[in-house]
């Protein structure tokens, strides 16, 4: 592996175009935060005309526009005196006024050198006066102006600029309420298809799933609960659960109602029933949760364990087990209450989807441990040593990013000063045993012009994960995969940007590649949490991640962290 080090200036955040970072400007930022409003080419909205014909009648001008600047044009969203819907943006007055912090009058355009020869001006609508505000966004972007326009010179008094200031006011609020209603539908919309993952991810496990209510009435069941049972789904539903346990007196039933009732988790081997009268064990556990709509349930998994010799050790031993290790989360738990109480609902999804990670390595962990107790002939035992060694390392992956996810969430930020040059090597150095590492050409460029402070902990972490994702997702069909670092530091901030020519990603996988246990691909072998705990890392230290990608050319992740130097 090369390591060059040289000082050009760095890439900022943009679409892949030829290979290469698109360049980033201001002016580049301005229209994104425009675009991003979803506003330009609507149809016109009387909240905005009554806004526009209040400021003509207090600046008792015949023109009143609210205008926003695009890349080539002037666009109106409102207009009192005029029938044109837009002009270039090289004859617009508000493109001076969105350059700008102030509101910007011209008396007699004939008199000013920047507008006597504008079109504008020299023919219709013959502007004379104009005055203008810029319309500035909560960041400080301006996306365009409130501005009424006369055709004979003037000037407006205070009392009329304050009030058109409150108007542009007013239009802001408009704006930014709009787009805060299109982002909730977009929530909306992100809630409802991942509520349909779950449904699908529900219905098609190997496992036995279904949900009762807390008196034992059967809510739903997946396919493969209902099919072991011997049962439609239709039928399940709606069946007492005390009916499928043959090994559960009512008295029993009840003892096993109040304690999932009242939150406690409950695991073990039970009888059941199937609807031919066959009776199978199965391993559970069933703990309390609620629905979408927040009611009240069960939610129930199972596996089946009907061989007697395996049931009956795990019987024995599994309630002892199960309860200690119930008792010792019970305590963890209490311990971090408070925290916990803040993000219920996030953790609950949390621990459901961690549960699942989990429960797989530790399930095969405890059978091949009864499997070689089993065995009398310790050759044969150690047959079984490689498979638990195998299983000890994947639980042990997902352990160490729930671990990286917590101390995220509760240890406070320190700040520090970051040398990033000894940072990004030792993050390599750490890496020399990844596969594939001696193929990749790594090559880091650094401008500090500014002594860095932040958490280096968590910003070695966040380096750690993107560069061992670029040398992970390489192209081991190049003959050199190419991984380039670039690192900026100002007084403000430190911009992080790591691109590679890996295979890349699809669009599909970029829409929830930040998301909690979600993989790239299929050559992922890690638990889904990495990008998730280095979104959540960089939330914590205020920053922002930004991802472009194309299948087959490549991925650029750039990464923004502010300087805590004051």
């Amino acid at each position: 592996m090369n390591t060059v080090r040289c000082f050009p200036k760095p890439p900022s955040a943009g679409t892949l175009v030829s290979g290469r970072p698109a360049v980033f400007s201001p002016e580049t930022a301005r229209l994104s935060v425009l675009h991003a409003y979803r506003v330009l080419d609507t149809p016109p909205e009387e909240e905005f005309d009554a806004l526009t014909r209040l400021a003509a009648y207090i600046a008792g001008t015949p023109i009143a526009l609210i205008s926003l600047i695009d890349a080539q044009r002037q666009w109106f969203k409102s207009k009192v005196g005029i029938s044109l819907p837009q002009t270039p943006r090289s004859q617009a007055f508000c493109h001076y006024t969105i350059q700008g912090q102030q509101t910007l009058e011209v008396p007699d355009a004939q008199l000013d050198e920047r507008f006597l020869n504008n079109p504008l001006v020299t023919g219709e609508p013959n502007i004379r006066y104009y005055c203008g505000v810029p319309l500035r966004t909560p960041e400080g972007e301006a996306l365009g102006s409130l501005c009424v326009i006369d055709r004979t010179p003037r000037q407006l008094d205070a009392g009329q600029q304050q009030a058109l200031q409150t108007l542009a006011g007013e239009v802001m609020a408009r704006l930014e309420l709009g787009r805060k209603q299109q982002e909730l539908q977009e929530q909306k919309g992100q809630l409802a298809r991942s509520e349909e993952q779950y449904r699908a991810l529900f219905e098609e496990s190997e496992g036995y799933l279904f949900t009762h209510t807390l008196q034992g009435t059967i809510i739903n069941g997946n396919r493969a609960a209902a099919q072991a049972l011997g049962y439609s789904k239709a039928e399940l539903i709606g069946q007492p659960i005390g009916q499928l346990l043959a090994s559960l007196y009512p008295a029993s039933l009840q003892v096993y109602l109040q304690q999932v009732g009242a939150g406690k988790p409950v695991t073990g081997v039970t009888k059941v029933v199937t609807a031919g009268g066959e009776q199978r064990y199965w391993q559970y556990r069933n703990f309390r949760s609620h629905s979408t709509s927040g009611e009240p349930l069960v939610i129930c998994s199972a596996q089946d364990v009907t061989d007697k010799e395996i049931a009956a050790k795990l019987l024995r031993r599994a309630k002892e087990e199960l309860e200690q290790q119930v008792q010792v989360r019970t305590q963890e738990l209490q311990k971090s209450n408070t925290a916990l109480q803040q993000t219920q609902a996030e953790l609950d999804v949390f621990l459901y989807r961690a549960s699942h990670d989990l429960k797989g390595p530790l399930c095969s962990m405890e059978g091949l441990l009864q499997l070689a107790q089993m065995e009398e002939d310790p050759g044969q035992q150690r047959q079984y040593y490689p498979l638990m060694q195998q299983t000890a390392r994947k639980l042990n992956r997902v352990l160490q990013s729930l671990l990286s996810y917590t101390k995220n969430s509760h240890l406070s930020m320190l700040r520090e000063r970051v040398h990033f040059e000894s940072m990004v090597a030792q993050v390599l150095d750490g890496l020399r045993d990844a596969k594939g590492f001696e193929r990749v050409k790594v090559q880091t460029y650094y401008d500090v012009l500014s002594p860095f402070y932040s958490d280096a902990e968590r910003v070695s972490s966040v380096l750690r994960n993107v560069i061992s994702n670029s040398i992970t997702f390489q192209n081991y069909a190049l003959a050199e995969p190419l991984v380039n670092i670039w690192i900026t530091c100002s007084t403000q901030e430190a911009t992080i940007v790591v691109r590679d020519n890996g295979v890349g990603m699809g669009e599909a996988e970029r829409a929830h590649l930040f998301g909690m246990f979600t993989k790239s691909s299929a050559q992922s072998t890690g638990s889904g949490l990495g990008l998730f705990v280095t979104g959540e890392i960089i939330k914590k230290l205020g920053g922002h991640i930004s991802l472009q990608s194309q299948q087959g050319h490549g991925t650029q992740v750039s990464v923004r962290i502010p300087n805590f130097k004051e």
